[in-house]
């Protein structure tokens, strides 16, 4: 696969979906959750169970972490029971599946404290119990054999249930690791660095699991890189600058035509076209404008409804749900 192939299937995704003339638009479900008081901690990151749209949300307390399961409607089902090996605090989480059945194998979480139990990704099942830890807890380092961490931030998974993490909100590492059957390190690049394959604090990751390409909120840098992630030393497809904040968190929409970005520092949510990532600048095709001092973090989305979930840790945390509006391009397929 060449990259101008994938530049081609970079722009003909985002033609799909919407024309540059078009805006994106989500408005917020003031009804979900039906009891936002259990959010009294920050709210760091969100995971969509795309079976059945149940949202579980990782909430970081002073000395530990919760994750918290709700349903697609908004009910709070219950909080995981963490007890093998609990989460100092958590970062991101990911949800991973079975590409055949659509079954979840298992909800990944990174842990970034300095305690005993941190800069690890840990694996639990969804009963809460722990299936496995990657890293060694409680030691920073650079080790790729055996792996080690510093403050990972996110995990992605392609389509062959490959992992790619990202490593490094703030502290040694400033790259990218994809772990393959065993979780064996495949490869591992980035450093420090302005330059294209650098990182400043790579912070989150999101992967379109069959096309192959990995998007990387590469936040203090202030931009996004697209990447072919199947070939054994991967090429960058595009990158584009960000205005008006750092991105925290990146996700792609479920037709991939745009790519949903925070900006914790600007408490902004901002829609960027997915063909964009050829260019300079990144389009906005669209934003929503939070409270002052909300501070978004980490987006899932779920993939049935086009919904999107952000979780915020400003002055009060919550948990929010934006559902898509109407748009011109409704207003087409339908016509």
């Amino acid at each position: 696969m060449t990259l101008r192939f994938l530049e081609m299937l970079i722009s003909c995704l985002a033609l799909v979906g919407l024309s540059r003339a078009d805006t994106v638009v989500y408005k917020l479900d003031g009804s979900w959750p039906r009891n936002s008081s259990l959010f009294t901690a920050p709210i760091f990151s969100v995971a969509v169970n795309q079976q059945n749209g149940d949202v579980f949300v990782a909430k970081r307390n002073t000395n530990s972490s919760d994750i918290l399961q709700f349903s697609r409607a908004g009910d709070y089902i219950r909080t995981l029971p963490i007890t093998d090996a609990p989460l100092s605090q958590v970062h991101g989480i990911t949800l991973q599946y079975d590409y055949e059945t659509g079954d979840p194998l298992g909800l990944w979480a990174t842990d970034v404290g300095d305690g005993k139990f941190g800069h690890t990704v840990k694996q639990y099942n969804l009963d809460g119990s722990l299936a496995q830890v990657l890293g060694t807890s409680g030691v920073a380092g650079t080790l790729l054999d055996p792996i080690q961490f510093d403050h990972p931030a996110e995990v992605a998974f392609d389509d062959q249930n490959l992992m790619y993490i990202v490593d490094g909100d703030g502290g040694l590492n400033n790259r990218m690791v994809k772990l393959g059957a065993g979780y064996n390190v495949q490869w591992s690049f980035g450093k420090n660095g302005t330059e294209s394959h650098d990182f400043r604090i790579p912070h989150s990751v999101a992967v379109l699991p069959r096309e192959g390409i990995a998007c990387v909120a590469d936040r203090m840098n202030n931009r996004l890189q697209a990447f072919d992630i199947r070939k054994p030393n991967p090429r960058l497809i595009g990158s584009c600058q960000m205005t008006g904040g750092q991105p925290y968190s990146v996700r792609f929409s479920p037709d991939a035509s745009h790519l949903i970005v925070t900006q914790l520092n600007n408490d902004t949510i901002a829609f960027v076209s997915l063909s964009s990532l050829t260019h300079a600048a990144c389009q906005v095709l669209g934003k929503v404008k939070l409270q002052e001092g909300s501070k978004p973090h980490l987006v899932d989305v779920d993939l049935t409804t086009g919904a999107f979930y952000v979780g915020l840790i400003g002055t009060t945390p919550n948990c929010l749900r934006y559902v898509p509006a109407k748009s011109r391009l409704d207003a087409r397929q339908n016509a």
